[in-house]
């Protein structure tokens, strides 16, 4: 399961729900109150994806891309589940520290101003992830501000696959609510999918 990556990304025309064909994800319109502008493919096949969100209010503006392509590949011929665990850890660790890295050449100056694990419920099942937070200053709805941003990657969702979320807003703005919100309610596996 390996990319063939374009040259340039192509927009996926679709209106309603988009269901991601190789990991079967649910691409939602809307979620807690974000509306969906562009889905985007990067590669021939389709692995990797991308859709936009918007939150805005008179209270708020968040600004979402939600990624979805494949996680780090782990060969095992026969470990043990802890060896393939331990593999697994180490790879998403990467993926992890790639992406951080990636937000921080997009946006030079980014400072990372917070790191933790974190968790996502689905289905009474757990997924395990990374959070990272960055600050910087950057030009924002028309306006250059300071500007708060969370990257969490959550790697091997359903054994194959990566999602990462990046949220922007104005760090002045209190945006942990709707982002949980957002991350909470999202169903990856839509029922009936």
């Amino acid at each position: 399961m390996q990319p063939h990556y374009l040259k340039q990304p192509e927009p996926i025309t679709v209106e309603g729900r988009y269901v991601h064909p190789p990991s079967k994800i649910t691409i939602p319109e809307t979620v807690a109150g974000f509306w969906r502008g562009a889905i985007v493919r990067y590669d021939s096949g389709g692995l990797d994806i991308s859709a936009g969100y918007d939150l805005r209010s008179a209270a708020r503006h968040i600004v979402a891309t939600v990624y979805v392509y494949p996680a780090p590949r782990a060969v095992s011929i026969g470990s043990p589940p802890e060896v393939v665990a331990g593999a697994r850890a180490h790879l998403a660790a990467g993926e992890f520290d790639r992406r951080k890295r990636e937000v921080q050449q997009v946006h030079p100056g980014a400072q990372l101003v917070e790191q933790r694990d974190t968790v996502r419920m689905e289905g009474g099942q757990s997924y395990s992830g990374k959070l990272a937070v960055f600050e910087y200053d950057e030009v924002f709805a028309g306006s250059k501000m300071p500007l708060r941003s969370c990257l969490y990657v959550f790697c091997y969702v359903d054994s194959k696959w990566a999602i990462e979320y990046r949220f922007t807003y104005p760090k002045d703005q209190d945006a942990e609510k709707a982002i949980q919100e957002f991350i909470q309610k999202w169903n990856w596996h839509e029922a009936g999918v």
